[in-house]
């Protein structure tokens, strides 16, 4: 028999895996096939309602009774059903989330895990990582946990490109991350999604080579695998990829497989994270870079002050170009923080020309 003395900590993990456990049922409804090319806008506005869904989980969490019914669907955790079924009451006010922080994140703040429900968080996370990986805010600064948008360029250049022979016409390159908003410019959905066109030319055989690649991306088998992996599959090892739109200038010669062909494609790719979040970082690793150039500045300027270094006007001047700018940024970081996705690449900016100014002063001789 169920133990009814289930712990709070216990139980709110257990609810944590089985949300993540509903939201890769999520994803391979996502990614379970590809339709042929005429149905590709179909199969896009498919893809657009499971996000929808699973934007709707990760930020208010997944109702007692769609829980319940997970749990006895899945079948893993007896348990917890029991405990939901016979204290609902009480069981929802633990589980009801206090806060306008994404849920999981709100959970994970909530209790300490035990070993268990860690592993199996994790490796969940993992798996859903690996197929709509979470984007890094700054090219040069993540984990191990999340890629960036040049290293999706490295993987259409390595994984696509190269490996199907294809020549792409013209340079790739990633219009920036498209998240939705709300009117008062807050973001309603932490899935974004980025669109990348290729011109390209290539064989026949190359080209379905590609679309059977493309059609097997984001492989739901990994998520439909209750088992903890001993490996968990690494970030962005079985991104979810759709085609957005694909023409080409002559059929596809099936009996002609090494005839040249040629084309334009359009491949969507998405991505997890809240450019409000991103925003939020940014801002925080802005701020400490900053501080610590002004004060490094400023003992430059003083011990030169001290021992008149032949320098002192050279580290003077960059501590003025370092005034003006600093006063520059107290409007855009006050009125724009978490507030527009604009904010991301605002900050962004600014961290550029912040990295201009440490370059000069550390260059000064």
């Amino acid at each position: 028999m169920a133990n009814p003395n289930i712990t709070r900590e216990q139980l709110v993990y257990r609810v944590g895996l089985q949300i993540f456990l509903t939201l890769m049922a999520v994803v391979f409804t996502v990614v379970y096939t590809l339709p042929k090319l005429e149905a590709i806008s179909e199969q896009n506005a498919e893809t657009n309602a499971a996000i929808e869904n699973y934007n709707s989980i990760t930020n208010n969490g997944i109702p007692q009774t769609q829980l319940l019914s997970t749990i006895n669907r899945i079948g893993n955790n007896s348990e917890l059903a029991e405990v939901i079924t016979r204290a609902g009451d009480k069981i929802s006010t633990i589980i009801t989330k206090q806060s306008t922080k994404p849920y999981l994140e709100w959970l994970k703040e909530e209790a300490l895990k035990d070993d268990a429900d860690r592993a199996a968080l994790a490796d969940a996370q993992a798996k859903i990582n690996s197929i709509i990986p979470t984007l890094s805010p700054m090219s040069n600064n993540r984990n191990a946990e999340s890629v960036t948008l040049r290293e999706y360029i490295t993987f259409i250049e390595q994984e696509i490109l190269a490996k199907f022979n294809i020549e792409s016409l013209a340079p790739l390159g990633i219009d920036g991350v498209k998240y939705e908003e709300t009117e008062d410019g807050t973001l309603s959905s932490p899935v974004g999604t980025f669109t990348v066109e290729m011109n390209f030319k290539t064989t026949n055989e190359n080209i379905v080579k590609l679309l059977d690649f493309i059609k097997n991306s984001g492989d739901p088998a990994i998520l439909s695998d209750s088992q903890i992996l001993p490996n968990p599959p690494a970030v962005m090892s079985n991104p979810l990829i759709t085609i957005e739109s694909l023409a080409l200038n002559e059929m596809l010669n099936a009996s002609a497989p090494t005839s040249e062909n040629s084309g334009r494609i359009i491949l969507k790719f998405y991505v997890r994270g809240s450019s409000m979040t991103d925003a939020n970082y940014l801002i925080e690793a802005f701020n400490k870079r900053k501080n610590a150039l002004n004060e490094e500045i400023n003992a430059k300027v003083t011990s030169c002050e001290k021992d008149m270094c032949a320098a002192l006007e050279s580290y003077k001047k960059v501590q003025k170009k370092f005034a003006q700018f600093n006063k520059s940024l107290e409007t855009i970081v006050t009125n724009t923080q978490g507030k527009t996705i604009e904010t991301v690449y605002i900050v962004g900016q600014q961290l550029q020309s912040l990295q201009a100014i440490r370059q000069e002063f550390e260059n000064i001789k």
